[in-house]
């Protein structure tokens, strides 16, 4: 019931048309609008511009969720297949250009069914390597560039459940055999034991500032440990036995996740109990929790992230959703609707959000709810995921309009915004631009997967007309036809090769295309004054 519009002053208006009235004004393009499109599913808007920027917007809240750009002209047209898998563009550069539905782009790719589960996933803090446990009890150190393994080593004894980064130079990893241990991250040898635990360890996390780690275990409690520098270990003594600092004890349920806060000594664990708890760790052997939020989710809380950012953590759930927690209020703020199955993992940085599911997917969201985009590539359950988030400072005036595109703010400002006033004259202030988003996953098909979470994915450029291209439509079939001031239409085959398959002309420019609803029919326009009805044999390649 919404119509969206492009404009010459480089907006998108969009109207209900139940209401009869204008809903929203979407701002971001630098020059005048020439198309606009909505996903079939209606949770995206696509808009092409004067310039030749291609954006995306969520449809629900105006919010840019990322450009596409590869065209050298301005754009034409643009159009989503009916099922929503690809997005076609054309310019003035007369090309065509077949990109992915949505953004996300796996630039790398590590493992094959042949391996074990992989259950756990860490990016390095360097951001070059990543580790992976698996199910077979083995750990192994890849190349995020390359996707080449550097090492791989059995360091337990079952499945390792979890896996994180001390620094650079060591790893820390939990299994179900009740034990962590500190790997060197340069041949994976072990340097430390961590014992403490009675059941599996579900979770580890580690806060480099204070050398701390908590761990989460099927056990009902979390264990903080102080975690001695490896270069005061001597090598004799390796593996060197770890002994707990505090144990937390109150869940109901084994406890699946932890967390430490981004600015504080405080840890979140979540349980299966579906409740939240918050701890002072700083205190001594047997602290207690600072706060409980009962009920959180319908079903176990499976995942936890604790914002870099501010006091909000996101939860995740086998009830399909995610949450976002005001850790000072004790409540929900946002809720993350969208997933068709339980979420496994989640991870969060700079306003962005990742979650894997059961079923094979991987979402990306802006802290706000808004789903940027779904990542497809894993054939079975979701089992972890991390992220780094490449970002540069930059000066932005105090009297500026509030930031809406999550990408560019950060979230302490935005919440801090909903409780003062910007000033006329103002100082200029330093935030934070997400410059790139690198996401890496891990599931039960024994891969891991790189992405570049926020680059369009051109599957196809088809290069054949000589002159500026105006129109283009997509079949449900996948067959593509575009039309040209070059005279001709042309028609594309469903493996996108980079010739057309047939062609056929007016007598004057096509500016127009368009399937017919009923039948292999397309119906395009010229500026001769006609209109031409073609009839396609597709599984002939024929055209009359």
């Amino acid at each position: 019931d919404k119509i969206v519009t492009g404009c010459w002053d480089a907006t998108l208006k969009v109207y209900d048309t139940l209401s009869k009235r204008r809903i929203a004004v979407i701002r971001g393009h630098d020059s005048s609008v020439r198309d606009v499109a909505y996903s079939p599913n209606g949770r995206y808007l696509a808009s092409a511009a004067l310039s030749g920027e291609v954006k995306l917007w969520s449809a629900e809240t105006g919010s840019s969720v990322g450009d596409l750009t590869g065209h050298s002209g301005q754009i034409n047209r643009l159009t989503f297949s009916p099922h929503g898998q690809h997005l076609i563009t054309v310019s003035d550069d007369h090309k065509v250009k077949v990109w992915a539905g949505n953004l996300g782009k796996q630039v790398n790719y590590f493992g094959s069914k042949d391996l074990s589960y992989a259950l756990s996933v860490s990016i390095s803090p360097s951001g070059e390597d990543a580790v992976v446990g698996y199910h077979d009890s083995s750990v192994r150190l890849v190349v995020m560039e390359t996707g080449l393994e550097k090492w791989a080593v059995v360091p337990h004894s079952a499945p390792v459940r979890c896996v994180t980064w001390i620094d650079d130079n060591s790893v820390l990893t939990g299994s179900d055999d009740s034990f962590l241990s500190v790997l060197s991250a340069i041949d994976g040898s072990k340097v430390m034991t961590l014992a403490g635990h009675t059941g599996p360890v579900t979770d580890v996390a580690y806060r480099k500032q204070e050398s701390l780690a908590v761990s989460a275990s099927a056990d009902f409690t979390a264990i903080v440990w102080r975690i001695p520098t490896v270069q005061t270990i001597k090598k004799s003594a390796m593996p060197y036995e770890v002994k707990p600092r505090c144990v937390l004890r109150g869940h109901g349920g084994p406890v699946t996740c932890c967390a430490f806060g981004g600015a504080s000594k405080s840890v979140v664990t979540g349980s299966r109990d579906k409740t939240l708890r918050f701890w002072d760790v700083t205190p001594g052997p047997d602290p207690q929790p600072t706060m409980v939020i009962s009920e959180c989710h319908q079903d176990w809380i499976n995942a936890c992230a604790w914002s870099e950012t501010g006091d909000y953590v996101v939860t995740a759930s086998n009830d399909f959703t995610l949450k976002l927690w005001d850790v000072k209020a004790g409540k929900d703020k946002v809720k993350f609707v969208g997933h068709t199955s339980a979420i496994n993992c989640v991870a969060t940085s700079h306003g962005c959000v990742v979650s894997g599911c059961y079923d094979g997917t991987v979402k990306v969201w802006s802290h706000k709810g808004d789903e940027i985009t779904t990542l497809y590539g894993h054939g079975q359950r979701v089992n972890a995921c991390d992220l780094k988030v490449a970002v540069e400072s930059e000066e932005t005036p105090e009297e500026e309009p509030e930031i809406t595109d999550w990408s560019i703010a950060m979230e302490t400002e935005e919440w801090e915004e909903e409780h003062r006033k910007r000033k006329i004259g103002a100082k200029k202030k330093d935030e934070s631009k997400v410059i790139q988003v690198t996401t890496v996953t891990a599931g039960d098909d024994g891969t891991v997967r790189m992405w570049k979470t926020l680059e369009g994915n051109e599957l196809r450029t088809l290069t054949g007309h000589s002159d500026r291209v105006l129109g283009v439509a997509m079949a449900a079939n996948s067959h593509i036809v575009s039309g040209s001031l070059d005279k001709t239409v042309r028609l594309w085959n469903p493996e996108l090769q980079g010739a057309a398959e047939e062609s056929f002309s007016h007598d004057a420019e096509v500016t127009g295309v368009v399937f017919l609803p009923v039948g292999c029919y397309v119906a395009t326009c010229s500026r001769d004054g006609t209109i031409a009805l073609w009839g396609l044999d597709l599984d002939r390649d024929g055209t009359n």
